[in-house]
């Protein structure tokens, strides 16, 4: 191995890894605005809205054993 391959090799490597790293602390929760543009049931404190490390997704919740079900955005009710 050569020393300008090793050095391109190195550089290439440490902006890989600083990408990696940078890309951790644009991470949001889109829940936390508008509740992520999900369902929610404010009087009992219930959401529809999940963070997901791609996103969000709106989806009824099981809560207490109490399955809702609906789309998860516009409405959900307990069975």
């Amino acid at each position: 191995m050569t020393r300008s391959y090793a050095k391109a090799h190195n550089t290439f490597l440490y902006r890989l890894h600083t990408c990696h790293l940078m890309s951790f602390d644009i991470e949001t929760n889109e829940c936390l605005e508008n509740n992520g543009g999900c369902w929610e049931d404010k009087t009992d404190n219930i959401t529809a809205c999940r963070d997901t490390f791609r996103g969000r997704v709106c989806e009824c919740p099981i809560v207490n054993g109490v399955k809702f079900s609906g789309d998860g955005y516009t409405h959900c009710e307990g069975q």
